[in-house]
């Protein structure tokens, strides 16, 4: 395509477009970055500058005096250290000189008075009985503690909120950002069907658009040979992209064959796990349906979560991607970035990772380990465990395993919400991952759980 100025006007436009969604204030005032400082003292209490250094110097002369004449005791140096404590705490923070106010905050005032007690000969002579009686002070008196934790004043601001409303609306530019870095490869004279297989094949570096921008720029020219590469590359995304839409519309309903593998490619570019559960009360909420589905690339994943009780309509959706930081044979460790909504409207992002290691008799599994936040709300933590223990090596018993599950999550204001349970499991095929498993469950709410499992692993 010969090079026009009409892509560098659209290119511009749509960055500016970008710019603009994300950072537009906002139509409510409670997601536009406000700050505000609390004064817990009025103008009246505080001491000025000048006076409180006159004040610091008659201490540090008293504290001289009482050294050269002996007379300095544990009692009298605590009491001169609360003083100058009294003066760095209400010292007039915006007095006629601020540069003298500035030795009352350094501490520098506090750190000669401690100098001339560590220097005084009878007061290091002391014994450790009543050196710890003196160090006993700090931490018992009334006056000291509450002068410690005094502060003039308290600053808060809702930066979290607004953090999490410009995510959102960086993801809603990310369609925006696509098509600036297909303009792009447009630019370098390749050909429109190669900028779209682009597009499709490396969606990483056009949804994070800003790094994409810079990848873009070392495309170039391709033969045709590299241009059919990249076609099939793309077929084989069309094809995940198919068996991922079936498990998440139709739950894990879903079937299909893992192909065999020949012996030259005995390891798949892609596999995918559907994991589904049907979780049912002894006494309490109504039954529920969960379906997760992870496609796992080499260096990458997808992730989607979804639950649905049928009885009262209500639905949970997560969604995440990842890339692999530590892959060995035995060993896998992913970094996630998810985003979740509900039937009530509640919507969060989530920071996690995530660790599996497996040996021929076990898998260490731990599927989440995230930070969660509460869009307009409160912040969790949660982690959860899922490990398998097989019986045996041979026979029947290297059918079955134990899987211990523990879960636990912590929304700071509110109590530890948590879950731990049991599950025998038998794998239907063997040597293979796949398995069935019934699970006895008890959770935080004093609730007995009975959980049926299945898991399925898919190849391509």
């Amino acid at each position: 395509m010969k090079r026009t100025p009409v892509l560098d006007y659209a290119i511009v436009v749509l960055l500016v477009l970008c710019v603009l969604v994300v950072f537009w204030p906002s139509a409510d005032p409670s997601r536009r970055y406000k700050s505000m400082t609390t004064y817990h003292v009025t103008q009246d209490q505080m001491i000025p500058v000048e006076q409180a250094i006159a004040e610091a110097d008659r201490i540090l002369e008293k504290a001289r005096q009482l050294s050269e004449n002996g007379g300095l005791t544990i009692k009298n140096m605590f009491a001169l250290q609360k003083r100058m404590r009294r003066l760095t705490v209400y010292a007039e923070q915006n007095g006629p000189n601020p540069r003298l106010g500035k030795i009352f905050y350094s501490g520098l005032l506090e750190s000669r008075l401690a100098s001339i007690r560590d220097n005084d000969k009878q007061f290091r002579s002391i014994s450790s009985k009543e050196f710890e009686r003196y160090r006993n002070f700090f931490n018992t008196d009334h006056e000291w503690l509450e002068l410690k934790a005094f502060r003039v004043s308290t600053t808060t601001n809702n930066w979290p909120i607004v953090a999490g409303h410009r995510t959102q609306r960086y993801l809603t530019t990310i369609p925006l950002g696509i098509v600036v870095c297909v303009l792009l490869i447009l630019k370098n004279g390749v050909p429109l069907g190669y900028a779209l297989v682009k597009a499709f094949n490396h969606p990483f570096w056009m949804a994070l658009y800003p790094f994409g921008i810079v990848w873009t720029f070392g495309i170039s020219y391709v033969s045709v040979r590299q241009y059919r590469q990249e076609i099939k590359r793309l077929v084989s995304w069309m094809n995940y992209v198919t068996a991922a839409s079936v498990t998440l519309f139709c739950g894990g309903t879903a079937s299909a064959q893992t192909p065999k593998k020949d012996d030259k490619k005995k390891n798949p570019s892609y596999t995918l796990q559907l994991d589904t559960r049907v979780i049912a009360s002894i006494e309490g909420p109504p039954l529920s349906l969960f379906n997760r589905t992870t496609l796992n690339a080499s260096r990458w994943l997808i992730e989607s979560i979804s639950t649905m009780m049928p009885q009262t309509g209500g639905w949970y959706n997560e969604i995440g991607v990842g890339t692999k930081i530590v892959k060995t044979p035995q060993t896998i460790v992913s970094g996630l970035g998810i985003v979740s909504t509900d039937s009530g409207g509640t919507q969060k992002v989530m920071l996690g990772a995530q660790y599996f290691r497996a040996s021929p008799l076990s898998v260490i599994a731990v599927p989440i380990a995230r930070v969660e936040k509460t869009i307009d709300g409160p912040i969790a933590v949660a982690a959860a465990a899922n490990p398998f223990f097989r019986l045996g090596r041979e026979g029947t018993l290297s059918r079955l395993a134990l899987s211990p599950d523990v879960f636990v999550r912590k929304t700071f204001g509110k109590p530890l919400a948590w879950a731990v349970g049991l599950g025998l499991d038998f794998f239907t095929r063997k040597g293979k991952g796949d398995r069935v498993e019934a699970a006895l469950l008890r959770n935080s709410s004093n609730q007995w759980q009975v959980r049926g499992r299945c898991i399925f692993n898919f190849a391509f």
